[in-house]
């Protein structure tokens, strides 16, 4: 983890917070206001019931109709006018089971990450109560996994109070070990900054709960590496730090390669009908939340 203070400055805390999220109250207020968006959810209707009675097929947007979606969904007045495929999105208003998984690798301990891992799970949580969705949470843990059935913020908070210990979490396996959602496929959130990943493809069994949504809270310093001058390299796992001169043409080798990375993860999830998205860790969800509700964002206003 780069640090690109001076090198005599103090070090910089990176270790996981235990206060609580910084604007709860603010929090709850936008999951009011706020509802899932069309990614994670178009596709599945019929596949089981939902936890309350509601309205379907009220029109919500188009989009461009990507190849391998049903043709039902494609605008074929449209098409016959402008020759363009557009696929019509109608509002689910009947409840979907949320599945949320929380990645708590020693990576995800660094104080701004875990603290915008919480906020996250905070809102999706109460975004799936003001909807009346049942939830359960997975935590990814490099000792395994646990599960948390039909979760409530309690258990929530008593979940997160401990910061993520050492070690890594082997994704692939852990998500292929996670137990079969109990009320069948829905939505599924994944937060996790992905370091424990090594081909898209390994997300496959995402699909067992939805069309996954991946949050990846990464900091400052992932999504733009210095390229010039003297760092300090902080260990999440408190081994020593190690000051050094960075070299630009293993920063540039290394920005090409992680957003390469992120550009098939994406595609991987989008074929899937899924999306991925990234967020500053720093800026925390109050700064991730309204950003998500641009187009092709996860919410909708």
């Amino acid at each position: 983890m780069i640090d690109a203070r001076p090198p005599h400055s103090p070090p910089v805390d990176r270790r996981a917070s235990s206060r609580p999220p910084a604007d709860e109250p603010a929090l709850r207020r936008l999951a009011s206001r706020l509802r899932w968006g069309s990614a994670g959810t178009a596709g599945w209707a019929g596949r089981q019931r939902g936890a309350r009675l509601g309205r379907a097929g009220e029109f919500e947007e188009f989009r461009p109709w990507r190849e391998g979606e049903e043709l039902r969904s494609l605008d074929l007045s449209v098409y016959r006018r402008l020759r363009r495929r557009v696929a019509r999105v109608d509002r689910e208003d009947t409840a979907l089971p949320l599945t949320l998984i929380l990645d708590r690798s020693a990576s995800m301990g660094i104080a701004p990450r875990d603290r915008c891992v919480r906020e996250l799970a905070l809102f999706a949580l109460l975004l799936a109560r003001a909807h009346d969705e049942p939830c359960a949470v997975h935590l990814l843990t490099a000792s395994g996994t646990r599960t948390i059935p039909d979760a409530g913020l309690p258990a929530l908070d008593a979940a997160l109070a401990t910061p993520p210990l050492g070690g890594s979490v082997d994704l692939a396996s852990a998500l292929a070990r996670l137990p079969a959602p109990r009320h069948g496929p829905g939505r599924v959130l994944l937060i996790s900054d992905g370091f424990g990943l090594s081909e898209p493809a390994e997300l496959t069994p995402l699909l067992r709960f939805g069309r996954p949504i991946w949050l990846a809270p990464w900091t400052d310093e992932e999504l733009a590496p210095p390229a010039t001058g003297r760092a300090r390299l902080v260990s999440a796992e408190d081994e020593p730090a190690w000051t050094g001169v960075i070299d630009p043409d293993t920063v540039a080798k290394y920005t090409a390669h992680h957003r390469a990375w992120w550009r098939r993860l994406a595609a991987s999830l989008e074929r899937a009908g899924g999306s991925a998205h990234r967020c500053r860790a720093e800026g925390g969800a109050l700064e991730a939340i309204p950003r998500a509700t641009a187009p092709g964002g996860w919410l909708r206003r």
